[in-house]
């Protein structure tokens, strides 16, 4: 048995030697088992550029779930969507979750970036390494809709 992290939602998953392909129980990713050379991975499978998006969304809502003083980190973010102009003082503090999460997923990717600027002194904070996640599976989103519609 071998333990490995899920490469959609960084879960740690015990691996049977005898398993080849399985989902993520977190997640739901297809994975498949790749072993050479004394190294083993773990990879997502994908058969399509549709099935490709499927699995980067599920990626994205799950790192939308992902828990910062059990919180979701988007919801500690208050401050940065109000300098956005995305809140108002009036509803900083009684934005609801759904509403917070809503504005954040809809961001636009300079309003993103504005975010992560605000956090790049500190290149190890939790709050950061979220973000630049947050970004990349955004950029490969739009990558894999892209390809879709050429």
């Amino acid at each position: 048995m071998i333990t490995l992290p899920c490469p959609v939602c960084e879960e740690r998953l015990e691996i049977p030697e005898e398993i080849s392909r399985f989902a993520c129980a977190r997640c739901n990713s297809e994975l498949e088992v790749r072993r050479g050379g004394g190294i083993v991975s773990l990879a997502k499978i994908t058969a399509s550029p549709e099935g490709e998006l499927a699995l980067l969304e599920k990626e994205l809502a799950a790192l939308m779930q992902q828990r910062i003083v059990d919180a979701p980190v988007y919801m500690l973010l208050r401050h940065d969507l109000y300098r956005l102009g995305k809140l108002h003082i009036w509803n900083l503090t009684f934005a609801s979750q759904s509403d917070l999460e809503f504005i954040f997923v809809n961001l636009k990717s300079a309003e993103l970036d504005k975010i992560i600027a605000n956090y790049q002194d500190n290149p190890q904070s939790q709050m950061f390494q979220w973000l630049l996640k947050i970004r990349e599976c955004r950029q490969k989103i739009a990558q894999v809709k892209q390809s879709i519609r050429s």
